[in-house]
């Protein structure tokens, strides 16, 4: 029996466990209007009664947003990822106008921010390398900062990250870039940047505390299973447990 697990990746699953309580808790508000703004614009037929989406609703799209869940700024990251889920089922509809392409892939990657850090982002990444595949106008970045005293450089977490991105089906150039210093626990960001923005996901650790618990969390996952399994594994019922959470929130 064994568990292969990306130790720097270690760390989400108990960032991702306290903000899946806290949706629990507290609920979001407004889910299905929210999810509204965004399926009236990338939904199945695009068609509000019958009849095409006006290109003035197109372009305030943010601000129908922002008038349901307030400043962008304040937006919580269970609150951020649904969104992304969102637009990833209708990344096959932002095709209808250039506006629909440029809001689409705006806020993809504003709903993506801070980063690494909640459950499944590593998916997150890899279908969002599969989509910027095909923007030949968004070139290619991978980072990590570690402490001194770590010899490798890129670490395996950050090559790892490059090969799913490949695997997504990004196929151009990946720079991959390392820095080692002082005591940082460890930071890993991927990007992809154009003449028009950049976006980027960034998983960035305080402590090894973090990795320390998400090992003994794989290590009561994998209890009683057999054969190799990877941290995403664990992340995957997660996903399931935020599906679930996210479902039962309030309106």
């Amino acid at each position: 029996m064994w568990c292969r697990v990306h130790a720097n990746l270690l760390g989400l699953e108990l960032h991702g466990i306290h903000a899946l309580h806290a949706v629990a808790n507290r609920g979001e508000s407004g889910r299905a209007a929210r999810l509204q703004h965004i399926e009236l614009i990338f939904g199945g037929k695009g068609v509000s009664g019958g009849t095409a989406v006006e290109p003035a609703k197109v372009k305030q799209l943010w601000r129908s947003l922002e008038q349901t869940l307030g400043s962008r700024e304040q937006w919580r990251v269970p609150v951020l990822r649904e969104l992304w889920g969102t637009l990833h089922a209708g990344a096959g509809r932002r095709r209808r106008s250039a506006e629909h392409e440029r809001i689409w892939f705006q806020l993809s990657g504003y709903t993506l921010r801070p980063g690494f850090g909640y459950p499944l982002d590593e998916w997150r990444c890899e279908q969002t390398a599969a989509l910027f595949a095909r923007q030949p106008d968004y070139e290619a970045w991978a980072w990590e900062i570690h402490h001194a005293a770590k010899k490798d450089a890129p670490s395996g977490t950050l090559r790892r990250l490059a090969d799913d991105m490949r695997a997504a089906g990004y196929d151009r150039p990946i720079t991959l870039s390392a820095n080692r210093a002082g005591a940082h626990p460890g930071t890993h960001e991927i990007g992809f940047d154009s003449v028009a923005d950049t976006i980027t996901l960034r998983h960035t650790a305080r402590s090894r505390e973090g990795f320390a618990r998400g090992a003994l969390q794989a290590a009561r996952w994998v209890s009683g299973k057999r054969g190799v399994f990877e941290f995403r594994d664990i992340l995957t019922e997660l996903g399931a447990v935020e599906a679930k959470v996210t479902t039962n929130s309030p309106a």
